[in-house]
């Protein structure tokens, strides 16, 4: 079993887009902390400030709540979602 998912991952605020694999044992919300840091620290002119990030569903425009862990968030590969 494969034990990550392959999402993409929208983010309106700069305006890039990524792909990423997340692991399925982590919580929702630490897979965000992880998405602001890469950002923060990999994109050059980007900075997402804050600390109160969600991900949706692209599809259904329902948040994922950020204590869920990724494998009980019914997310499946190729998924778009939403960071705001």
């Amino acid at each position: 079993m494969n034990n990550k998912l392959m999402i993409f991952v929208e983010i309106p605020l700069i305006e890039q887009e990524l792909n990423i694999m997340i692991p399925l044992n982590k919580k929702i919300g630490n897979i965000i902390i992880e998405l602001v840091k890469y950002v923060n620290d990999n994109m050059a002119n980007e900075e997402l400030q804050g600390d109160s990030f969600s991900l949706f569903d692209k599809d259904t425009g329902k948040i994922i709540p950020n204590n869920n862990y990724v494998k009980n968030s019914n997310l499946y590969n190729g998924q778009v979602l939403i960071l705001m």
